[in-house]
């Protein structure tokens, strides 16, 4: 596939969201690899790559984790509080990769204001034991250490962020001497996020902020934000859209007119009673495993061709008193 992202214009987007968590987690009990790289924007990707054919999983994988830090070089960070900005973008990023032969479909999930990725550590865990690459950016004014304090106006940045990101990770997996070479199903890549990680995901969405390399989508607790473009205009790309009916933060209706004004084939899994910050604090809960067994049935269907795993996500989402699915 080939990148299709427009120019980013800079906006302020009025958000009212909650930390989902401390940003203290270090996701201790995983082995850890630290490697920056600063590196300019790879845009095309380049025409010659490794085979995309995805193994076949083993029930469930073991998962070590990584970590990178990527610059680009050709946007810059806003001023923020004390911090007086910077001429390009910082974005540590954590990678939960399963152990095994890859490449392995990608999953590219955007964290909430004020939280880090280490506050999503059982979604990325589970992500990477069904087989998928789990990255995770730490966006540079969003997340819970960003100079200056966490914002939510940067968020129209972020859609392009992840995009990078994304050249960066199929670039390395093409470098022989590269940890990632071969692990990266260039082929076979989802966005995901929640709360404003949700937003970003939608941003994907926006004539603004597409990208063609991204084949299915999951946000939760998202809306569709003050991104400059239009929205849903010749995309068809699946979605599963995913909120809370008690969220009291980011109103149930922002997914429900996400959902209504979306191409299929989309999906809208309601969490009965759910509130806002659930999916990334309570990984104890049920409908944290409903979530994360829906998800990982949408994934396994357009990233896997998993027909038998879209035949039961309506037995999975629609469990009496405690979600509801529908779908087109």
């Amino acid at each position: 596939m080939r990148r299709r992202l427009a120019p980013l214009v800079a906006a302020s987007v009025a958000l009212t969201l909650a930390a989902c968590g401390d940003g203290d987690d270090d996701g201790s009990g995983d082995a850890s690899v630290t490697t920056t790289v600063a590196r300019a924007p790879a845009g095309e990707a380049p025409a010659t790559g490794q085979s995309t054919t995805t193994t076949p999983r083993p029930e469930r994988f073991e998962v070590e984790t990584h970590e990178e830090t990527y610059v680009d070089t050709s946007r810059p960070t806003d001023a923020n509080g004390d911090f007086a900005g910077a001429p390009d973008r910082t974005l540590r990023v954590v990678f939960h990769v399963p152990k095994g032969d890859g490449p392995f479909p990608v999953v590219v999930f955007s964290h909430g204001w004020i939280a880090t990725p280490e506050v999503y550590l059982p979604v990325l865990t589970r992500l990477a034991e069904h087989g998928y690459l789990a990255v995770a950016p730490a966006y540079p004014l969003s997340n819970g250490a960003a100079p200056g304090g966490p914002i939510t106006r940067d968020v129209v940045n972020q859609p392009a962020d992840a995009s990078f990101v994304l050249d960066q990770v199929i670039a390395a997996s093409r470098d022989e001497s590269h940890w990632l070479s071969g692990l990266v199903d260039e082929d076979r890549v989802a966005a995901g996020g929640h709360s404003l990680g949700g937003f970003t995901t939608l941003g994907f969405f926006n004539s603004c902020c597409t990208d063609d390399r991204v084949d299915a989508a999951f946000p939760v607790a998202g809306s569709m934000a003050s991104f400059p473009g239009e929205w849903f205009e010749g995309t068809d790309t699946p979605i599963l859209l995913v909120h809370g009916d008690q969220d009291e933060l980011v109103p149930y209706s922002r997914s429900a007119d996400a959902y209504a004004q979306a191409n299929a084939p989309k999906y809208f899994l309601t969490l009965l009673g759910g509130k806002h910050a659930d999916f990334a604090l309570n990984a104890e809960g049920r409908q944290f495993d409903i979530t994360m067994d829906v998800i990982l049935a949408f994934l396994d269907g357009y990233l896997r061709d998993d027909t038998a795993a879209l035949e039961e996500i309506d037995e999975l989402g629609n469990v009496a008193g405690v979600s509801t699915l529908v779908s087109a």
